[in-house]
């Protein structure tokens, strides 16, 4: 129960309060001409006028209209997760169970994966579960053998199976992504050392102590640093190239900037929008 309490805090109040920052900043936006045109869509000073507190509620934490995930879209993860820690003591007899045998227990999460239940999600919950599986007694990460070649090979060959339509499965979508975070894994152990601490390098670690509060609101705040990287270029494909690639970084810059600011000027109002994290 104490741990339920301590969630609530650090992930259901980010998230209630979160989830109001992306219409808010569009309202705010759609108001100054000069801003407006930074910003994707728009419209929402009009539906927040137009309809009910209901809808609006609905719109903000569930389900947008025409959309699958709320008005936040990038916080369908919160959703998510929200979802599987009020569920987790169920989660922690099946992880028993599928424990026995682990083979026999990934086939049983990819079917399950490729289920469908209205406010259950089961793709969330199967990889959830496989990275529990990937853990070992000792609560340790596996060890996995196979070769950094043989898994980017399978990386690869699945992408263009689904690229090209040969393969259209959301179990398919699971082994190909699964490829990928192998194949990242074994990059990430190939390029930084089994040595490596991260407190010993002071940047890296400052940036890290603000990533849930980048995460969080880097919507629709984003939009604006990469629409104002295409300005100087024009609009061609070389700008729109040099946006999406150097717009996260000077994002992540600026936003690590705001983020100290906010701790120092009002902590106690940053620490309840972050969960204290």
């Amino acid at each position: 129960m104490e741990k339920m309490n301590k969630r609530v805090w650090t992930i259901l109040m980010p998230f209630l309060i979160a989830a109001w920052f992306l219409p808010l900043f569009y309202i705010v936006i759609e108001n100054i001409p000069v801003a407006a045109i930074f910003m994707n869509g728009g419209g929402f000073t009009e539906q927040f006028t137009w309809k009910n507190w209901a809808n609006i509620v609905e719109a903000v934490y569930i389900e947008a209209p025409y959309s699958p995930s709320p008005w936040g879209f990038h916080l369908w993860f919160m959703q998510d997760l929200i979802i599987i820690i009020i569920i987790s003591p169920l989660l922690f007899y099946l992880r028993k169970a599928l424990f026995l045998n682990k083979l026999a227990g990934v086939m049983i999460l990819l079917f399950v994966s490729a289920l469908s239940l209205s406010f259950i999600p089961l793709r969330s919950i199967c990889w959830f579960m496989l990275g529990d599986l990937c853990l070992s007694k000792e609560g340790k990460s596996l060890n996995f053998k196979m070769d950094i070649g043989v898994i980017v090979f399978l990386f690869v060959i699945l992408c263009i199976c689904q690229a090209s339509f040969v393969i259209s499965n959301s179990v398919f979508t699971i082994l190909t992504t699964a490829c990928g975070l192998v194949a990242l894994w074994k990059c990430y152990d190939l390029v930084v050392s089994s040595s490596f601490i991260l407190k010993e390098h002071k940047w890296l670690l400052l940036a890290c102590n603000y990533t849930f509060f980048i995460y969080l609101y880097h919507e629709p705040t984003l939009n604006i640093v990469r629409k104002l990287l295409v300005v100087p270029f024009g609009h061609n494909c070389l700008s729109f190239a040099i946006s999406y690639l150097l717009s996260p970084w000077i994002f992540t810059i600026i936003w690590v900037g705001v983020g100290v600011c906010l701790k120092r000027m009002i902590p106690k109002v940053y620490g309840i929008c972050v969960g204290g994290r």
